[in-house]
């Protein structure tokens, strides 16, 4: 079940040396270095968990955040600029972009909480704005693209996929939908008594 109010991570890391596949885990999962992993095997580039940037640049997704994880050598550590700034860098212009799909993510378990309510006895004039804060969020929050920049595009999306925000989307519609066919049925109902 995903988490609601817990802290999430956004975090740099600089590595002198690729990690291995266990303290990748380690590090997505946010395990201690003294938790046993099982092993994973190697992840690839369409695993929505880890995403290979650049043979220096690796991220790491899952539900408790973001790790950005830059692998150093000495001699480039001091010539490369990238490397200098990479933690400033890398915090400046993706976390923006991870706080928006968190916030989807939040006004989406909102949306469900209240759909979840609704079975309690169904509100006419709630369901009526319950609706339309459903419209808000598709024409204000949902969006396929964030940036020209295709790094910054595919990082959007990866959060965005390991946040579920398109199944936790596609979940309230169908709940509107369906408190929206049990109004219908009841003014259905209603009518045909009247008449």
């Amino acid at each position: 079940s995903p988490r609601t109010t817990a802290p999430a991570v956004f975090s740099v890391i600089m590595a002198k040396e690729p990690l291995g596949s266990d303290d990748r885990h380690r590090l997505r999962l946010v395990h201690r270095s003294d938790q046993y992993v099982e092993p994973s095997g190697e992840a690839n580039d369409d695993d929505s968990g880890e995403w290979r940037l650049s043979n220096r640049e690796l991220c790491l997704f899952s539900m408790f955040g973001v790790s950005w994880v830059v692998t150093i050598d000495d001699t480039a550590g001091k010539s490369s600029h990238f490397l200098n700034d990479a933690p400033s860098m890398i915090r400046d212009r993706y976390v923006y972009k991870w706080l928006l799909v968190e916030h989807q993510r939040l006004c989406l378990l909102a949306l469900n909480t209240e759909c979840a309510d609704m079975s309690k006895g169904i509100d006419d004039t709630r369901f009526a704005e319950m609706r339309m804060r459903l419209l808000t969020f598709i024409a204000t929050y949902n969006f396929a693209h964030v940036s020209n920049e295709e790094r910054h595009d595919r990082f959007y999306k990866r959060v965005r996929e390991v946040l579920s925000i398109s199944d936790l989307l596609a979940e309230v519609h169908e709940e509107v939908v369906e408190i929206d066919n049990q109004l219908a049925a009841r003014r259905g109902e209603l009518l045909n008594h009247v008449l």
